[in-house]
C-alpha cells in the first residue's frame, strides 16, 4: 500500500512535511484552490500516476509500480520518506495522453 503524506513551505521558503504526515511511502506536494497544503490534495495526484503507470506496465506488481514512480518523480531525503521534485508530479500528468 502506497501511503502518501504532503509537503509545504515555510514562511522562509524551506520545505517541510506537514505535521499529521508520518510513516509515509511518499511525500507530495499538493495545495487547495485556498492554498492549504494536504494530503487531500496531494494522495489524488500521485494515486493518478500510479493508475497510469499500471495502465503502461500491466505485468508490474503494485510495488514495482510505486518503485517506478520513487525513480521517476520523487529524491531522497535522508530521515524521510522521499519528497516529490517540485512539479514532478503535474509535469508527469500534463505530458501523457489519459
Amino acid at each position: 500500500m502506497t501511503t502518501v503524506g504532503a509537503l509545504e513551505a515555510n514562511a522562509s521558503g524551506q520545505v517541510g512535511v506537514a505535521g499529521y504526515s508520518s510513516r509515509t511511502t511518499v511525500n507530495a506536494w499538493g495545495t487547495s484552490p485556498g492554498g492549504l497544503p494536504g494530503t487531500s490534495f496531494a494522495a489524488p495526484r500521485v494515486a493518478a500516476v500510479m493508475r497510469h503507470l499500471h495502465e503502461q506496465n500491466p505485468n508490474s506488481s503494485s510495488a514495482e509500480v510505486e518503485q517506478m514512480m520513487i525513480q521517476r518523480l520523487f529524491r531522497n531525503v535522508p530521515g524521510r520518506a522521499p519528497e516529490e521534485q517540485p512539479g514532478a508530479v503535474m509535469s508527469y500528468m500534463q505530458s501523457q495522453r489519459w
